[in-house]
């Protein structure tokens, strides 16, 4: 089953054919999750790009929960939708896995597959980023300045995902294991950390702090041509 981006449903039931990345993936021939041929045929010898797609590429699997594959995606809710998870605020967005939660609305093994291929399809089309993050030197003083009224040496900031796939800011004690770590050079026990899944996103952008806020300017929304310059790449 061929399902076109367009569409809002899905005919369920028979099997579509996979595309070459998803191919390599299950036969293993996968380097941090993207085939070496697929690199080789979408970027030239050399180009840096490449080093960032191999870097990290995520990959869609039946084990992880409905928040996490929003969050590598906002669209990735139409997919679902059109598989019938609708309720994407429902007890398997959080707790359940995406197959228990599948499942539990009646896909079959090819259904919930064809799903996957299809999360996994939509995760490829982005383009590869940075993987990193910038901090200026107003909002790194704006977060030393926390930390001396708090009476705490270390300040991190973390940017993450909410449960629309959109973007938010928050603070936190010390970074996660998997968590990348930016910093600005001069100003000490402040840094700005992000997971890896987060960078893939929006690796490359930067925060502020002005008009009294914390800005996450996001260097080029994926659903948005004016190169992060209008309010819907700007996050508070």
């Amino acid at each position: 089953m061929k399902r076109t981006r367009q569409s809002t449903s899905v005919a369920k039931g028979k099997k579509r054919i996979s595309q070459k990345s998803h191919d390599a993936r299950r036969q293993g021939k996968i380097l941090r999750g993207v085939s070496s041929e697929y690199v080789k045929q979408n970027f030239p010898a050399g180009d840096k790009a490449a080093c960032i797609f191999q870097r990290f590429r995520p990959m869609i699997d039946v084990e992880m929960n409905v928040l996490d594959i929003i969050g590598l995606h906002p669209k990735a809710g139409d997919i679902l939708a059109a598989y019938g998870l609708h309720c994407f605020q429902c007890a398997f967005n959080t707790m359940d896995s995406l197959e228990s939660g599948a499942r539990s609305h009646g896909l079959t093994d090819i259904d919930i597959e064809n799903m996957v291929i299809d999360l996994q399809e939509l995760i490829d089309a982005l383009p590869a980023k940075p993987d990193n993050l910038s901090l200026t030197e107003v909002a790194a003083k704006a977060l030393q300045q926390i930390g001396k009224q708090e009476k705490k040496k270390v300040v991190c900031l973390r940017v993450t995902t909410d449960s629309s796939g959109g973007f938010c800011m928050e603070f936190t004690e010390k970074p996660m294991s998997n968590d990348r770590s930016f910093t600005c050079a001069g100003i000490q026990g402040v840094s700005l950390i992000a997971s890896p899944e987060t960078l893939w996103r929006i690796g490359g952008s930067t925060v502020d702090f002005r008009n009294g806020k914390f800005k996450l300017d996001i260097e080029q929304n994926e659903d948005c041509e004016c190169k992060g310059s209008c309010e819907k790449c700007e996050s508070t």
